[in-house]
């Protein structure tokens, strides 16, 4: 995937790079922020209630999305969030639907709901994500919580999503009368890092050739620190959107991954900095302090991701509002 760019992988996955892209890297002025591009669609964002997902939930309401399904683990903080984007958009319909990532019974509730419930689902935005500063093993699944989490979780509500998407776009194509414009594909877009250009992955794990997986790496707590799990985790949410994307025609489901940047104010380490190792912990300090992008700005690459890229971002990764390696 991301064809034609393995001349920038060199740069791309280098450290000068990320400091480019943090601090050099703007916005387009060119991208529209306001109007009634999305009049009568229905967009689903998981872990919306605060930063990056709040804020790319406000974005798909400025631009006249009709339907807003706010998918979060805490009605209490679901409900405040639509509170207050109910008063700056009180003709939209926002709703608040209960979402636990750990729970893989919730996930399936939460997709069959969207089947029953949605007559359309015009844009998913699986943002749900966390980083923890030391191993700590779900209670639900007994895998490790960011594993969990950012990738097998999300790689279940996209599944369970993708055929929901597809077959709400085929009957909205077969309602369409003569003369009026066919709807455009659904868009299906996952949160990943840039982080995931410094993963490394050991293939050659005694369980994964016992077994002929991957995955038991993960679950080990020897070594892990903050940032680890996490890297592994994108890495893996990358190589998914890349792999669901063979499996479904563009002209049904655009799929694709995107990567905000290091963004401030996203409530993202679930229990703060404390065990890091001091070094994570500077490093981290001085990156937040002196380089993060703003919640309004990395909230617009999912925008970029699911309104405004077509056919040529399926399967494909996306940073700084356009194609990478």
């Amino acid at each position: 995937m991301s064809q034609g760019l393995e001349k920038d992988v060199k740069w791309e996955s280098g450290m000068l790079a990320f400091f480019y892209r943090q601090l050099l890297v703007g916005r387009p002025k060119s991208l529209p922020t306001s109007g009634a591009y999305l009049k009568d669609q229905t967009a689903i964002v998981t872990g919306s209630n605060v930063g990056l997902g709040l804020e790319a939930s406000r974005q798909l309401l400025q631009l006249g999305l009709h339907r807003l399904i706010l998918a979060v683990r805490s009605q209490e903080k679901g409900d405040a969030a639509a509170a207050g984007l109910r008063v700056d958009f009180p003709a939209a319909d926002i709703k608040v639907w209960i979402l636990d990532m750990e729970s893989y019974d919730s996930i399936v509730a939460f997709a069959q709901r969207c089947d029953e419930d949605l007559q359309r689902i015009d844009i998913a935005i699986l943002n749900a994500g966390l980083m923890v500063n030391k191993f700590q093993a779900s209670k639900l699944t007994g895998h490790e919580l960011v594993f969990q989490v950012n990738y097998l979780s999300t790689a279940l509500l996209a599944i369970l999503l993708l055929p929901i998407l597809r077959t709400k776009r085929e009957g909205l194509r077969r309602s369409t009368t003569d003369g009026q414009q066919p709807p455009a594909p659904a868009r299906l877009s996952i949160s990943t890092s840039d982080t995931h250009y410094w993963s490394v992955l050991n293939t050659e794990y005694p369980q994964m050739l016992a077994r002929g997986s991957i995955f038991p790496q993960f679950d080990q707590p020897e070594g892990y620190d903050l940032s680890l799990g996490y890297r592994r985790s994108k890495v893996l949410v990358t190589m998914l959107a890349a792999k669901l994307a063979g499996q479904v025609d563009p002209d049904d489901v655009i799929i694709n991954s995107v990567t905000p940047g290091l963004t401030k104010g996203t409530s993202f380490f679930r229990d703060g900095m404390e065990n890091a190792s001091w070094i994570v912990e500077r490093l981290l300090g001085i990156m937040f302090a002196t380089m993060p992008r703003t919640p309004e700005v990395g909230a617009s690459t999912y925008i970029d991701a699911t309104v405004w890229k077509g056919k040529e971002s399926h399967g494909n990764y996306l940073g700084d509002w356009r194609l990478k390696p």
